[in-house]
């Protein structure tokens, strides 16, 4: 029985050998079945797992025909494109099914056959073919096209702009429409040349973002399956900063909603190009957002007419805050559109139907748009609407927000009236009249430019009265019978003073319309005086205690304005207090919170901020961010952030405490640090500097003869001191834990007469540390990388730390290695040595690769541990323990045993070598020259010997093979030891 098995074993092995090939098959065969040599569906032995590999030439792809038969799950055949990636499973049945046809480009594919059921049959036919004999088709960016004109042994090549410019490439599908099966079937190659471009990715994987490595990509299609979908290349610079794009198709008679979506963060959002292929208009009849899902007082939407390649204008933009559906139905006379949503959900209602009767129906509210045809694409730049209700009266405005007619016959006209007699208006100014329709009409050439805005009310007359007494906890609107824009009349002037009182605040949401160049303003003026006028759009200005003005003036009796003023209780929200020395990201401060930082020292508070990478930029974005003088909201307000850290004169709270709140919600890309007054008084300069990777301080970047550095690292807690460059009047550089707020333990000094070059790099196993430098003539380089961290260079001196001395709370683990190819002499210090914990051990080794290396280990906690010199190519130290209490601080020098003189340090680029250790204060420290005692300790090695011993065999044996000699350990006594 046991034989039995043997040779069935054997046979199955040699069954699975024949069926699987131990080559990969290449071009050489340009066709041929697999198994080798059947002609038809063969048995698959059970258990086998088995590989085609097919190398295709660039100039090539693989037809792959697939046939079998299987009643089982568990019998698999999958195709694999040269990245790995699965890309088709062959589906069989318990009845035979034959060449079912799979393509694939080159450079490799394989073939996966699993038969777990021992009742599969499978046969794989193959085929290379050229690509030789290809025609190319050429399309540029912003071109789009129907994928049916891939005919066979053809492909199209979509070229960008300009020779700088790439190519995003998107596929184009109705709709709500089904999955277009046939685009997985068609292939992108990065380049104008299929024989030898390489391939991207098949095209229904560029529903995501993808670049071009150069000026074009090429599509070519191998399948016979039939397509509906379209194509269309971008310019990619004109993505630039979208989170994503969709490119759908849309007919004629077509009615279509659906919901578009950016919650992305990104800088521009999210973008839509929608193309009616046999049409030229677009009529949205609907735009809501979500408040759940939008961010509402920074979401909008743009429309701009053709593909973002084109470049045009956004000539429409509707915000969430003020967006409702009076504004449709508008008309956008393209054949091509491109949405931008941004910080939004919308909901959207559209059609392409052929019918102007709904948008030239007036009703009450109603607001909308007209362009030249010719801004939304190139068209006959002409138009004539006539917005007609026999059955009513109302009030039309309409504003020639720009009309420029550059050629002699270009013409415009505008008429307002009733019934069938003489308008009441018939002009090209802006105007408001009373009638029962309004007719617009354009007959121009290609440069005009006309860009109309209307609107459609009740003709009522509104309150234009200026109220006489402040505004107090009251909400409203202005003008008070009113809810939208009002065309305010010539020569008028009003002041709206409101009185605010301690822990409230006013929301004014304010929306201006002013003519350009008439010279109508309203302006707002703020508690501390500052001011900002608004011409255009609609804004959210948040007016703090104890008062705020509201200043309208016309000359025109063209411009329109409108605001809606809620008095808000914010002295109820949440509050979240820090001590000074605590630093906070500012960059998403939500509305909700009150963030106040107080004084533990009952001493004045100082806030500093910096921009993320950017040490020469203040960002603007922090007059979102209020500041109070006082614990909380109901202390005095001070003004903006941006202008409480950027005033000529230092900005300091009058108490222990100082508040913080973002009414708006917006984002910033600030950090903020506090500070008292007393830690940084000493200095003539202090700064803050936030940075994720590296940073610079040029010399004379602060003037003063004290400057302090408070540096903070948002991505790493190691950072390298890899420069230190002191000019003529540049002294000092003190480097300590923290904060100034903090306990000032000054850990690293160097002073301008210091071989500072030789102590490069030096790590710092903190995230946030203090500088202090004397005089201004000083650079800074901080890096978190520093390839030579770890080598053992003549002449060098540095510090090793655990990072428990940096950071409270950190761990005191590290573990270096410092390597040099030479024989060197390494002396080092043991500065502190603190072990809170049984069983931590800090260890420190010199040796050469292949012979005991001379130990020092300590288990507990030492004072005095005094200087050991040793000599070997590599020094290792390391700290093995997790309480935050323990630390240790190691001072190293490092020199060539021969003697040799130092010469400069090798240079220190950023490319990451060093391990990651953990991070927090302990003793203070300040780099001095190691010196030698001369009591040698009998330490003994992992290997039985004294270390004195090891050290001079080992000497010894290098003095013969090397011609150097070796040095003894030398140190001081330890008590304790």
């Amino acid at each position: 029985m046991l034989k039995l098995a043997t040779v069935l074993l054997a046979l199955a092995g040699t069954a699975l050998a024949a069926f699987c090939p131990t080559d990969p098959i290449t071009s050489v065969t340009l066709g041929g079945n697999l198994p080798n040599g059947v002609a038809n569906i063969t048995d698959v032995p059970q258990g086998t797992n088995c590989t085609f590999t097919f190398n295709i030439p660039n100039n090539y792809n693989i037809l792959l025909k697939f046939s079998g038969q299987s009643g089982s799950i568990n019998d698999k055949v999958t195709v694999y494109d040269k990245d790995n990636y699965p890309r088709y499973k062959f589906q069989m049945t318990p009845t035979p099914v034959y060449e079912k046809p799979f393509w694939l480009p080159a450079r490799l594919a394989t073939v996966q056959v699993e038969a777990s059921s021992g009742n599969m049959k499978f046969m794989l036919s193959y085929q290379y073919q050229s690509l030789s004999n290809y025609q190319q088709i050429n399309k540029i960016t912003g071109e789009y096209f129907s994928l049916t004109e891939l005919t066979p042994n053809t492909y199209v090549t979509i070229t960008s702009s300009s020779i700088d410019e790439k190519v995003i490439v998107s596929p184009a599908s109705r709709a709500g429409s089904d999955i277009d099966a046939s685009l997985s079937q068609m292939y992108v190659f990065d380049g104008d040349n299929i024989n030898t471009a390489n391939v991207m990715a098949p095209l229904s994987d560029f529903a995501n973002l993808r670049t071009s490595t150069g000026q074009s990509v090429s599509i070519v299609k191998f399948s016979d399956l039939t397509t509906r979908s379209y194509a269309l290349g971008n310019d990619a610079s004109t993505l630039d900063g979208f989170a994503k794009y969709t490119v759908l198709l849309t007919t004629k008679g077509t009615s279509i909603n659906g919901n578009m979506t950016d919650l992305s963060g990104s800088v521009n959002g999210a973008a839509y190009t929608w193309i009616c292929t046999d049409c030229s208009t677009f009529y949205w009849t609907r735009l809501r957002f979500d408040s759940s899902r939008t961010i509402s007082n920074i979401a909008y939407v743009t429309f701009q007419g053709q593909t973002p390649t084109h470049k045009r204008e956004k000539l429409i933009r509707y915000f969430a805050m003020t967006v409702t559906d009076f504004y449709f139905p508008q008309v956008m006379p393209s054949n091509v559109l491109t949405l931008n949503l941004y910080s939004g959900r919308a909901e959207f209602y559209f059609n392409n139907i052929h019918d102007y009767s709904s948008w030239r129906k007036p009703y009450f509210g109603r607001k909308g748009h007209i362009f030249a045809p010719n801004l939304w694409t190139s068209a006959a730049n002409n138009f004539n609407y006539e917005f007609r209700d026999d059955s009513q009266l109302y009030s039309f405005s309409m504003n020639f927000r720009k009309a420029s007619f550059p050629a002699v016959n270009d013409q415009m006209t505008l008429k307002i009236g009733s019934g069938t007699g003489t308008p009441a208006v018939n002009n090209t100014q802006n105007e408001m009249a009373i009638g029962n329709y309004m007719q617009v009409g354009l007959s121009a050439s290609v440069a005009a430019d006309v860009r109309l805005s209307f609107e459609m009310q009740k003709p009522v007359t509104a309150n234009f009265s200026c109220p006489t007494i402040p505004i107090f906890r009251q909400s409203g609107t202005f003008p008070s019978n009113e809810n939208t824009l009002v065309t305010f009349p010539n020569d008028y002037n009003c002041e709206i003073k409101f009185q605010i009182e301690d822990g409230y605040i006013y929301r004014l949401t304010i929306v201006a319309n002013v003519s350009v160049g008439s010279g109508d303003s309203l302006t707002v003026t703020d508690a501390m005086g500052k001011q900002k006028t608004y011409t255009a759009g609609s804004s959210l200005f948040i007016a703090a205690p104890t008062t705020a003005s509201v200043k309208i003036s016309t000359t025109t009796g063209t411009s329109q304005f409108w605001f809606r003023y809620i008095s808000e209780y914010v002295a109820n929200k949440e509050q979240i207090k820090y001590p000074t020395g605590t630093r906070m990201d500012l960059r998403y401060l939500p509305q909700s919170k009150i963030y106040t930082f107080i004084s533990p020292y009952n001493d004045r508070v100082v806030m500093n901020t910096a921009t993320l990478d950017n040490i020469n930029y203040v960002d603007v974005s922090l007059r979102y961010i209020y500041v109070y003088d006082g614990p909380d909201v109901k202390s005095p307000f001070v003004g903006n952030l941006y202008d409480y850290v950027t005033s000529a004169k230092l900005s300091t709270s009058s108490g222990n405490a100082t508040t913080l709140v973002n009414y708006y919600g917006r984002y910033t890309i600030s950090h903020a640090l506090a500070n008292d007054y007393k830690s940084i008084a000493p200095y003539d300069t202090y700064t803050f500097v936030v940075y994720s990777t590296d940073v610079i301080i040029p010399k004379n970047f602060m003037d003063g003869i004290s400057n302090a550095y408070t540096f903070y690292c948002t991505e790493s807690n190691n950072s390298f001191l890899t420069d230190l460059n002191f000019g003529c009047n540049s002294f000092k550089a003190d480097v300590r834990p923290l904060t100034p707020s903090d306990t000032p333990n000054i850990l690293l000094s160097y002073l301008s007469t210091d071989p500072v070059n030789l102590c490069m790099p030096q790590i710092i196993p903190g995230q946030v540390f203090t500088m202090v430098t004397l005089g201004p003539e000083l650079s800074i380089s901080l890096s978190t990388t520093a390839d030579n961290w770890l080598t053992a260079y003549n002449g060098r001196s540095g510090y090793i730390f655990s990072a428990s001395v940096w950071s409270p709370g950190a761990l005191p683990a590290y573990n270096y290695t410092f390597e040099s190819t030479q024989l060197m002499t390494f002396t080092f210090n043991f500065q502190s040595v603190i072990i809170s914990q049984a069983g931590e051990v800090m260890n420190v080794k010199v040796g050469i690769p292949g012979w005991d290396p001379a130990s020092v280990t300590f288990t507990h906690t030492v004072t005095n541990a005094g200087t050991r010199v040793a000599n070997g190519t590599y020094l290792t130290a390391s700290y093995v323990g997790n309480e935050p209490s323990s630390s240790s601080i190691i001072s190293f020098q490092v020199k060539r045993a021969d003697g040799t003189e130092p010469t400069n340090a090798p240079m220190t680029t950023t490319t990451p070598t060093t391990p990651t250790t953990p991070t927090t204060p302990t003793t203070p420290i300040k780099p001095t020259t190691p010196t030698t005692a001369s009591t040698t300790v009998q330490t003994t090695t992992s290997g039985g010997f004294p270390i004195s011993y090891n050290i001079l065999l080992l000497g010894f044996i290098l003095m013969k093979l090397a011609h150097v000699n070796f040095l003894h350990e030398i140190f001081t006594a330890d008590p304790n030891l």
